[in-house]
């Protein structure tokens, strides 16, 4: 019974958009808008007084003030398609906006993962990918932990890392 929840040759450590430490951080509320749904884990920009939009490649910052968090993963949320291949926030839809603690996010294709050490700092692209590089992105008042892990395959690797946004 206990083996069904090893996936591969290990139990996965972090899981993108979920807090990997669990009485460690703060939410407030939101209302997505804008045109495009936001996946657990995303990077939404200030739209309003409580309403965001997700950030992605049609959808992108251009300045570091309209951050307005991350998009946290909710435990029981059921998918608005079937077959269920995604679970997100859809347009109109209240979430929970992580604010500050410590989040497993997913890293820009880019990031270096040489650089995912504690302490380092954390910046975002403008379509909202996490990263370790200071060149054209936006920082974060956030720092990685040095905790990381391939979700991907070795020959395509997705990363996800643990950040501490302060």
């Amino acid at each position: 019974m206990i083996m069904g929840l090893i996936i591969k040759d290990r139990i996965p450590m972090l899981k993108k958009g979920y807090p990997t430490v669990s009485d460690k951080y703060n939410v407030t509320g939101g209302i997505l808008t804008g045109d495009y749904p936001a996946p657990f884990g995303a990077v939404v920009k200030i739209e309003g007084q409580g309403y965001f939009s997700a950030v992605n490649a049609n959808n992108t910052l251009s300045d570091a003030a309209e951050i307005g968090g991350i998009v946290l993963a909710t435990n029981v949320k059921m998918p608005s398609d079937w077959p269920a291949n995604t679970i997100q926030v859809d347009i109109n839809e209240a979430f929970n906006l992580f604010m500050d603690g410590f989040i497993a996010v997913e890293l820009d294709a880019d990031a270096t993962i040489a650089n995912i050490v504690p302490n380092a700092p954390v910046y975002v692209t403008d379509d909202g990918y996490f990263t370790d590089d200071d060149t054209s992105t936006f920082a974060i008042s956030g720092v990685f932990t040095g905790c990381y892990e391939n979700i991907g395959t070795t020959a395509n690797p997705v990363y996800l890392a643990e950040i501490y946004v302060k």
